[in-house]
């Protein structure tokens, strides 16, 4: 790919370790279904950090 950073790491953001084990934990649908739209936020968030972060060219 040309210009684009390489993927963000999720694997040491505390913030979506702690929603991941929430999801894990919940039991109801709509809490599921929550918790799963504020992981791919927390994700997209990651992202747009990091293209921020990236020095340019």
């Amino acid at each position: 790919m040309t210009g684009l950073p390489d993927s963000p790491s999720y694997e040491d953001d505390e913030t979506l370790a702690k929603l991941q084990q929430a999801l894990d934990e919940a039991t109801g649908v709509d809490l599921r279904a929550a918790l799963e739209g504020a992981i791919e936020d927390r994700k997209a968030e990651i992202r747009r950090d990091a293209r921020t972060t990236q020095p340019a060219d």
